[in-house]
């Protein structure tokens, strides 16, 4: 089994978790998110959803075909932007759902902000400074081999996606935190519940984001010239199949906290909500609808 081979088969894996995951939680999109009036939430959803899906449709073409050497580059580089951009889009998701969970703390907006910028400018470098990849006749579009010096510029950018992941995911402890210190040390999940599903789904997607952008990080400083970022196609659709997961858990939770059946926790909390404070969490629910 060739290395070009394994290469196009953990891409096709790849893109197949990307289309299930989609297919599994089509009925929740539409039941959640197509019969609503279109928000930012649902705006960034549709985009981070959809992007990935109708972009890797062109994959499909190229993962075990042998094309023309200039239309496998143009591919190559499609392929390589379409990683670029859907990581962009998860950060963006990341970033509103954290500055929602802040109540839209403008400290905590100039931070993500500066995160974003300073990882873009460092991916940007990356990839404008890396040589081209190395190319021969061997494997045609699947995957080309990849010099060590360009494998390690090429990781730079999904390092750099790691270190955004850690921070977003430490500010949303610290806010779970001082949340529970506000609900005297109990009872957050019924006090503040969307906060709560926020800091479980953030949790959840931060430990299989890392086990995946480890793996992948790894692809480029220990595999073969082939194997080199074979992994960055898996990484990708993770954190997209994740992010949607989280916007849609959210959106969920919002809708039965409107239904008549709320609980007295719930209803008092949003009487009771003034803006700018960590009392409740109806500022959440008011970003996301």
């Amino acid at each position: 089994m060739t290395d070009v081979f394994v290469s196009a088969s953990l891409q096709l894996c790849a893109l197949l978790v990307l289309y299930w995951d989609h297919l599994l939680t089509l009925p929740e999109e539409i039941e959640y998110l197509w019969k609503r009036p279109i928000r930012r939430g649902a705006g960034l959803f549709f985009l981070n959803r959809y992007l990935t899906s109708t972009g890797n449709i062109l994959l499909f073409y190229f993962i075990f075909m042998e094309g023309h050497p200039t239309l496998c580059g143009i591919l190559k580089k499609y392929h390589q932007a379409l990683l670029k951009a859907s990581q962009v889009v998860v950060a963006i998701v990341l970033a509103y759902r954290l500055y929602a969970i802040w109540n839209c703390d403008k400290r905590i907006l100039t931070i993500i902000c500066i995160l974003v910028a300073s990882g873009a400018a460092i991916a940007g470098w990356s990839i404008a400074s890396s040589p081209d990849a190395d190319e021969d006749s061997e494997g045609g579009c699947p995957q080309p081999g990849l010099s060590k010096q360009v494998a390690v510029r090429r990781a730079i950018p999904w390092e750099c996606m790691f270190v955004y992941d850690l921070i977003v995911f430490l500010l949303t402890v610290v806010k779970s935190y001082q949340g529970m210190n506000k609900s005297g040390g109990v009872g957050m999940k019924s006090q503040m519940p969307l906060l709560n599903v926020m800091v479980r789904d953030g949790t959840l997607y931060f430990l299989a984001i890392t086990l995946a952008n480890a793996a992948n990080v790894g692809s480029f400083y220990l595999g073969s010239s082939r194997m080199r970022g074979s992994l960055s196609t898996f990484a990708s659709s993770i954190s997209v199949s994740l992010a949607s997961r989280i916007i849609l858990n959210l959106h969920k939770r919002i809708e039965r906290l409107a239904m008549p059946s709320l609980d007295m926790n719930v209803l008092r909390s949003r009487i009771q909500f003034h803006p700018g404070t960590i009392e409740d969490d109806s500022s959440i629910s008011h970003d996301w609808r």
